[in-house]
């Protein structure tokens, strides 16, 4: 067995009390039977190469994996009405996310903690020369209050708020955060960050007392 840790347990067979067969697999009945030939082969392979190393190992650093995303309801996935960004220029994203019109849908990053920029709806502002953004906000859980780290890959293209607070963005950004629930918002400008997905790490800072993490479930 391996733990939580990575770390491998062996048990000898004289200590386990009983042992049993699975007749069927635990995954719910017909959950493949919509799938193609190749995307039952890619599932499959993802699944085997799974925690394993490589692409799909596990990871020991603390990732933002739960995310929600600005969405425009009545629209394409991919497109939003132009007064949906205008609305976002002229308010600024602190005040943006409340209004009643907007949408904020769940999403989650894949397994290397990225949050791809191609499944993110684009808010294509008016002006053509104005480039396409997106918006994504995580939660961060406070425990224990103090200072913490929080590290991108990369800050190309973002700009930050931490709860209704515009904070300056950079690859590794020190916060000083008091216990309870913070909201870390996103905007994205599509033409500046092309390469990157969002990626979003919690360090610890040594002495520091905090005790935090990012909020998972719903």
């Amino acid at each position: 067995l391996r733990d939580t840790n990575d770390a491998e347990l062996a048990v000898p067979l004289t200590e386990i009390e009983e042992q049993s067969s699975l007749t069927t697999s635990i995954m719910p009945t017909g959950q493949t039977d919509n799938l193609t030939r190749a995307e039952l082969i890619d599932l499959v392979r993802f699944l085997s190469e799974l925690g394993k190393v490589g692409s799909y190992a596990p990871s020991q650093v603390r990732l933002a994996r739960r995310w929600q995303v600005l969405d425009y309801p009545g629209t394409s996935p991919l497109m939003a009405p132009t007064n949906a960004s205008d609305d976002l220029r002229r308010l600024g994203m602190e005040n943006f996310g409340g209004r009643g019109k907007m949408i904020w849908n769940p999403t989650y990053s894949v397994v290397s903690g990225d949050l791809p920029l191609e499944s993110l709806p684009a808010l294509q502002q008016f002006s053509p020369d104005a480039p396409a953004l997106s918006a994504a906000r995580c939660e961060l859980k406070v425990t224990t209050g103090g200072p913490l780290r929080l590290r991108l890959n990369s800050a190309d293209g973002l700009r930050m708020w931490v709860n209704d607070k515009s904070t300056k963005v950079a690859a590794e950004t020190s916060l000083d955060l008091s216990p309870g629930l913070h909201t870390l918002t996103f905007e994205i400008n599509r033409r500046t960050r092309i390469q990157h997905g969002l990626r979003l790490a919690l360090l610890d800072v040594p002495g520091s007392p905090v005790q935090a993490q990012f909020v998972t479930g719903k």
